[in-house]
């Protein structure tokens, strides 16, 4: 019998299968994993629970998702993981996140625009603010895509790509 495919959201899992999860993970420090989550407070006091004051291991890094002011919260909460690598995925970018936006304990920034027919205005002054405040507290910036139908076209940002990834 195949393996079921995984779910979408790992914390919507129970805690015996999320420990699986992060235990398999744990056994293969040669792959870098990204759990990424709209539920940061779930995945923080999971990894509080699970790990304490060691922090996950190295290979697990641990990202929200932020695509509008309102949702600053979930940084916050990233941050209090226990985690080496805390990254941030603004998108879809919605909205300028402006100076208000609190890098402090990010090591990279995913940013990108929404795609498809019925995707939601763009601006790309948006995504060079977060570039900016990146380069300005050391934070890896990677620019993923601008607005477009096709996901993955249009990735160029003030003239280049952006491909930074955090050093580890």
């Amino acid at each position: 019998m195949a393996n079921p495919a995984l779910p979408y959201d790992l914390l919507a899992l129970s805690n015996e299968f999320q420990n699986k999860i992060f235990w398999e993970m744990k056994k293969c420090p040669q792959v870098v994993f990204q759990v990424l989550t709209k539920r940061p407070v779930e995945m923080r006091d999971f990894c509080w629970e699970r790990y304490g004051l060691n922090g996950v291991p190295e290979n697990i890094w641990l990202g929200t998702s932020v695509e509008s002011r309102k949702y600053f919260g979930r940084l916050t909460a990233l941050y209090e993981c226990p985690s080496k690598i805390h990254f941030a995925s603004f998108e879809p970018l919605l909205e300028s996140l402006g100076p208000d936006l609190n890098l402090s304990s990010l090591q990279w920034a995913i940013v990108g625009a929404e795609s498809g027919t019925n995707r939601r205005p763009f601006d790309p002054v948006w995504a060079l603010e977060i570039r900016d405040l990146c380069k300005a507290n050391g934070v890896a910036f990677y620019f993923k895509q601008g607005s477009h139908r096709f996901s993955g076209r249009n990735r160029e940002l003030d003239g280049r790509l952006w491909e930074e990834f955090p050093n580890v």
